[in-house]
């Protein structure tokens, strides 16, 4: 049997330490000059040498894994911040682990549990809908109290002392998007929200109303319809908001319900956006491959996982302890599911 490749055939093979070695593979080669790091990094290589991550561990006390606890792997607004962290956590040598709850509190629990006893050295989380109802919110406030862990909740917020938060200027982007209508002539304006016990989905709607108040329009319930972020509750909600006969644009909360939205649109014979102008929120990757392209608001996903990315490194590389809260501002991308109404 071949003998495997270890640190001290690498070390010998490249004329440097053992500890030399070492440095390099556990991203600790700040002194190191940069062509010792690539001459030892293809030696490696062209020997098929992989350092032996439970060793590593037991020695370091770090697994070199981040924990990711998501609300939904379908929505992609979710999966582009993950693809993102891992790149700049990658460089570090860390891998994310992700769990998704469907939106359900017990799947939130059992998956911080799980991954914060001994699997994880870092927690990214955000809350499912159902985890922010007032019962499982005490539940799961108590459980990040006692996890070993650091963490940062990011999109939807907890109440209670989090120490470290990245979140959206959703309330700006509401009010961007509402009032990207009204200068185009809107005034009877539809909102499809998504569940307001999410945080985002509270602000982007107050967003709605305080627009609709600082321009003297009147809020109207009739115009409003609640959705849950999936392409179905805005399908249906739509459905509803096309009922009243004077609508002439909907804000819907995130592009997945504008989708749905679109449908909607499309059965009852009307189209966009010369009959209904439509606007959305996320810029998710498919909004500007559509028919009519979607007008929405961005959310920087590079912004958020810099954040989130910066605040995993400073503390489990740099040894930081400063408090955390990012808001990470939002802009509107205009493309054509918009038109001026006139007069």
């Amino acid at each position: 049997m071949k003998k495997r490749t270890n640190i001290k055939d690498i070390a010998l093979a490249s004329g440097v330490s053992i500890t030399t070695v070492s440095l390099i593979f556990n991203n600790k080669a700040n002194s190191i000059p940069q062509e010792t790091i690539d001459r030892v990094k293809q030696i490696a290589k062209e020997k098929g040498y992989q350092p032996n991550a439970i060793a590593s561990s037991l020695k370091t006390k770090k697994t070199k894994m981040i924990g990711y606890v998501m609300p939904s792997i379908e929505n992609n607004f979710f999966a582009e911040i993950a693809q993102r962290v891992e790149k700049i956590v990658g460089t570090y040598g860390y891998n994310i682990i992700i769990c998704s709850s469907n939106d359900k509190f017990e799947k939130d629990y059992s998956s911080i549990s799980t991954l914060s006893s001994r699997m994880i050295d870092f927690l990214i989380y955000c809350p499912s809908t159902e985890t922010l109802t007032n019962g499982n919110l005490k539940r799961i406030n108590e459980l990040l109290s006692t996890i070993n862990i650091p963490y940062v909740v990011v999109d939807r917020q907890l109440d209670g002392d989090i120490k470290n938060k990245v979140v959206c200027d959703d309330h700006q982007g509401g009010v961007i998007a509402t009032q990207y209508l009204i200068d185009n002539g809107h005034r009877c304006i539809g909102c499809i929200t998504g569940p307001l016990e999410t945080s985002s989905a509270q602000n982007r709607f107050a967003g709605y109303v305080d627009c609709l108040m600082n321009n003297h329009i009147a809020y109207d319930r009739k115009l409003v319809q609640y959705g849950n972020f999936d392409v179905n509750s805005g399908y249906e909600a739509a459905k509803e908001l096309l009922k009243e006969e004077n609508i002439t644009a909907i804000f819907a909360c995130n592009d997945l319900m504008a989708y749905g939205a679109i449908k909607a649109i499309k059965e009852a014979k009307k189209s966009i956006p010369k009959d209904i102008s439509l606007i959305g929120y996320d810029d998710l990757i498919y909004s500007q491959l559509l028919d009519v392209p979607l007008t929405t608001i961005h959310q920087d996903m590079d912004g958020i996982a810099t954040a989130i990315g910066d605040l995993i490194i400073n503390i489990l590389e740099k040894c930081s302890n400063e408090l955390t809260i990012k808001v990470v501002p939002s802009y509107l991308v205009e493309r054509t599911s918009v038109c001026r109404k006139e007069a």
